[in-house]
């Protein structure tokens, strides 16, 4: 279903001049979503902004979060470059910007959301 989802996903950022918000992953405790005229390619490194939905808010209130990523496919590794946190759902209500510097890397995790990011992200560059 994951694949599947990601196939639709391709196809709709190759064909399409819409911006929407389109959801990659899910589990038990959120589901994430690309925004899909957001995915820039740069030498090996791609980066694009994610919404995260939680089912109920976090330990600090938010129901969700906007980041934008960056992946970088020679090494395999991802870091979050700023985040913000929204009182309600799909990045709405009161936000507050609480990161803006750049992460350290991080080692991609096999079955993981950014396992799933970077196989298909990495292995097809969208035009």
């Amino acid at each position: 279903m994951k694949k599947l989802n990601f196939f639709i996903i391709l196809i709709f950022i190759c064909s399409s001049a819409h911006a929407a918000w389109i959801k990659v992953w899910e589990s038990d405790l959120s589901n994430h979503f690309i925004k899909s005229d957001t995915v820039k390619y740069k030498s090996k490194l791609v980066n694009f902004w994610l919404l995260t939905n939680n089912n109920v808010p976090d330990d600090s209130g938010y129901l969700s979060y906007k980041q934008k990523i960056e992946i970088d496919c020679n090494y395999d590794q991802l870091r979050i470059v700023a985040q913000i946190g929204y009182q309600k759902t799909m990045g709405s209500g009161l936000s507050t910007r609480f990161q803006k510097a750049y992460e350290e890397w991080e080692e991609i995790v096999p079955d993981s959301l950014g396992g799933e990011l970077y196989s298909h992200l990495c292995s097809k560059k969208i035009k």
